[in-house]
């Protein structure tokens, strides 16, 4: 990884990304340091390959989320019911977009990251303002319409 970071070096910008508070094992340190490295150099890759900060602050915060150390997508907490339930947001200088409560979506970003781009294509028919924040059932039916690949619960769980 060491070779990747010298090699990446005409980006403009930077990436910063955290995996969480609380309680954090001094045995996993390196293995949430890694996880820390790859998802900034995610974001890097993506600058340098002209994506804007949005797309690529997105494209960070899926490889936490794919990752089980984080309490964000895959292996996130449980809810009382035994369900991993997400929330993410993003936004720009422009919009946002925000998910909450949503079930069953691998990487949430990428939901909250359409609700922002959706943002940004105007009204819809009927001159309806398009959603910028869903929760729940909403979120994931809006989900499914607009080609958000859905996840049986267990493959959140770990």
């Amino acid at each position: 990884m060491a070779d990747a970071i010298e090699t990446e070096t005409n980006y403009a910008g930077f990436i910063a990304v955290h995996v969480g508070a609380g309680l954090q094992s001094q045995a996993r340190l390196p293995r949430y340091r890694e996880t820390i490295k790859r998802a900034c150099l995610q974001g890097i890759r993506a600058l340098n390959n002209g994506k804007n900060a949005s797309e690529a602050a997105c494209m960070a915060v899926a490889v936490l989320e794919d990752c089980p150390l984080t309490n964000a997508g895959i292996g996130s907490n449980l809810t009382l019911d035994g369900n991993v339930e997400c929330d993410a947001s993003i936004m720009d200088e422009e919009s946002y977009g925000a998910i909450g409560a949503v079930t069953g979506i691998k990487n949430p970003i990428t939901l909250a990251w359409a609700l922002l781009h959706t943002q940004k294509q105007g009204l819809l028919d009927g001159g309806r303002i398009p959603p910028c924040f869903l929760v729940g059932d909403g979120a994931k039916q809006w989900a499914q319409q607009n080609d958000i690949p859905l996840v049986d619960n267990q493959a959140m769980t770990t």
